[in-house]
């Protein structure tokens, strides 16, 4: 008999059964973890293409206040990581992480860059990835308790944070483009912004917000640090947006374009994936580009 588990998940599964058990082997797995929600998504990369994507989440829980025992009681969860994949990844999806040189190439002066601009977690461990990309590396800070888990669990895999995907997936989709955009991936209290024009990262950061008003401003300043008029501001969403919010109506006040973003094109994603738009999972979306 499966355990209870304590804490109740409301799970979603946008799959068209592409996903084959005993095809594990040939499968990249990976775990997202933020605040509230847990996601696994599983792709092919022989055939580019993402089979699955499931989520775990409930909004009175932080995933990343949990002790270890808590995450041992998530059977669901700890279902998806038994088979036997290619490879592994986590990504965190947090606002406790920074873009820093590549030239700060080891933790230690990472660390110490990092305290520059942010608060250390108690009980915890500095991380960093390089993001092969524009000479830059994501450096961030998880407690104790989720490395546990992460490294008893699934001891093998690749551990990133999900700014790198974000950054990664918008130089790819945007290869082509001559115009300088700001792009904004809105998660439930915090913003990542970005802004590159291509060959350069011009901009990355994140920023906690409480209003609608304090979300456009964040964005506004950004534009006026790259010194763009109201009348070439051009802004890209991704993530926990919709047209009806105050936001995305506020921001077309300010800005000359406003739009969501599109999944990347030179990957096939399941039917399923239909049932929301473009715009949402964009990182999980683009998580073949892991390395």
């Amino acid at each position: 008999m499966q355990a209870e588990t304590l804490i109740s998940l409301n799970i979603k599964h946008y799959t068209d059964g592409d996903f084959v058990i005993e095809s594990a082997f040939r499968y990249h797995f990976y775990l997202s973890i933020a605040k509230h929600k847990i996601s696994c998504v599983i792709a092919d990369p022989l055939n580019v293409k993402v089979v699955s994507l499931k989520t775990f989440s409930n909004q009175n829980v932080n995933f990343f206040d949990i002790n270890y025992e808590d995450w041992k009681n998530f059977d669901e969860i700890l279902e998806e990581l038994k088979p036997a994949y290619k490879s592994k990844f986590v990504l965190i999806d947090n606002e406790d992480c920074l873009i820093a040189p590549e030239s700060l190439c080891n933790i230690i002066e990472l660390e110490a860059y990092y305290q520059l601009h942010k608060p250390i977690l108690d009980n915890s461990q500095m991380s960093y990835c390089k993001l092969h990309i524009f000479n830059t590396s994501a450096v961030f800070n998880l407690r104790n308790e989720t490395i546990k888990f992460i490294r008893f669990e699934m001891p093998t895999a690749d551990l990133l944070h999900q700014s790198q995907l974000f950054i990664k997936a918008i130089a790819k989709s945007q290869i082509e483009e001559k115009d300088k955009k700001i792009f904004v991936n809105v998660h439930e209290q915090f913003i990542e912004v970005l802004a590159t024009d291509g060959q350069n990262l011009q901009f990355y950061n994140t920023f906690k917000y409480d209003t609608e008003t304090d979300f456009v401003y964040y964005i506004l300043s950004v534009a006026d640090l790259l010194g763009m008029e109201s009348n070439q501001i051009q802004i890209m969403l991704f993530g926990d947006i919709t047209n009806t919010d105050t936001a995305f109506e506020m921001l077309k006040k300010y800005a000359a374009r406003v739009q969501f973003g599109d999944k990347l094109q030179q990957f096939y994603y399941p039917t399923a994936f239909n049932q929301f738009s473009s715009h949402q999972h964009f990182v999980l979306s683009s998580c073949l580009l892991c390395e």
